[in-house]
């Protein structure tokens, strides 16, 4: 175990398992203005 800093945490976390944290994140339910699909998401 070793310490992380919060964005290399997330990074891995989205390397692991793109759409699991996309669609368990909180910031995904505020991008409705525009909306935006999972795949837009990641892409950004």
């Amino acid at each position: 175990m070793e310490a992380q800093h919060p964005d290399e945490f997330i990074t891995n976390l989205i390397d692991l398992a793109p759409f699991v944290v996309c669609k368990a994140s909180p910031e995904r339910m505020s991008l409705k203005n525009p909306p935006k699909s999972t795949e837009e998401l990641l892409a950004a």
